[in-house]
């Protein structure tokens, strides 16, 4: 039975606190309010958030403010996911994330008419010598979640998995590129899980502050803005947030805000592959001329 329509709405990188860098935490209350009007008229479905809710300053303040970001959320009368962002567990503990938003932050998936959303909950503790690190018991994790069921899924998760272009970015044009997603080599590593499970039709994440996509094997890469960054729309925050629009063989994704742009996305077949002779999986006879 084919999938039917979903409509998600997706936030991220709310970084509510003191104006740090270029995110302009003190209009994070203001902005998710202009959020919450647009979702009650939006017709989604289901409301997603990629994570990095608060600026992280220390544990007594991260409380206060993952305790007020956590009243805004319980305001929103959709089934809600949650993703957790390095800065949210900086100085708080996971458990304390979950209890403050009452809802699990572990990886998990739901199946939501016909299509699974699967929210990949890698350990974020961003450490400026090794980056993000996804540990052997989560790639193990989520290789076994995507062999459950054959049905086009769709990855959350809060740091980029498709290793792309940092060039021009405030804050990972510079970085290692742990600081932005994972190595390069283990990047290949979860994208060959991914490919291979021959189910993921689409990747979405936040944590970059921008826009930004890829096409790897026929899956889409797709950054979403954070909803107080600066520094694509100086001297006016981005003011971000999403919607993903799921349909039979595809989806649109529009972001609205002072960074717009609108996705027409095809999806390819779930057990089809790009031609690549480096992979034990792709079509046998095939041989570079």
């Amino acid at each position: 039975m084919p999938p039917r329509p979903l409509k998600i709405a997706l936030v991220t990188d709310i970084h509510h606190g003191p104006d740090i860098g270029s995110k302009k935490g003190t209009f994070a209350k203001r902005l998710f309010g202009k959020f919450q009007r647009w979702l009650a008229s939006s017709g989604a479905d289901v409301m997603v958030d990629l994570g990095d809710r608060i600026n992280d300053e220390g544990v007594e303040h991260d409380r206060t403010r993952l305790s007020e970001v956590a009243q805004w959320f319980k305001q929103i009368r959709l089934p809600r996911h949650h993703i957790v962002g390095n800065h949210d567990i900086q100085c708080l503990s996971l458990s304390e994330n979950e209890a403050l938003l009452g809802e699990p932050l572990c990886s998990r998936s739901v199946i939501v008419n016909g299509w699974r959303l699967l929210f990949w909950a890698v350990d974020s503790r961003l450490s400026k010598a090794s980056g993000f690190n996804a540990k052997p018991s989560e790639l193990a994790w989520l290789r076994s979640e995507l062999k459950k069921q054959k049905i086009p899924t769709i990855i959350f998760t809060h740091a980029p998995l498709g290793n792309g272009s940092y060039t021009g970015n405030f804050y990972f044009e510079k970085a290692v590129p742990q600081l932005a997603g994972y190595s390069p080599k283990q990047s290949e590593k979860i994208r060959e899980i991914i490919e291979r499970s021959e189910t993921v039709v689409m990747c979405i994440n936040g944590h970059t502050h921008w826009n930004a996509y890829q096409c790897i094997d026929g899956i889409h890469y797709l950054t979403l803005p954070a909803l107080t960054e600066l520094f694509p729309t100086h001297p006016k925050p981005t003011a971000a947030w999403s919607m993903l629009e799921l349909k039979r063989g595809g989806a649109r994704l529009e972001v609205f805000g002072n960074l717009p742009i609108a996705y027409e996305l095809t999806f390819k077949q779930l057990n089809k592959h790009w031609v690549n002779i480096h992979k034990s999986y792709a079509p046998k006879g095939i041989r570079p001329r």
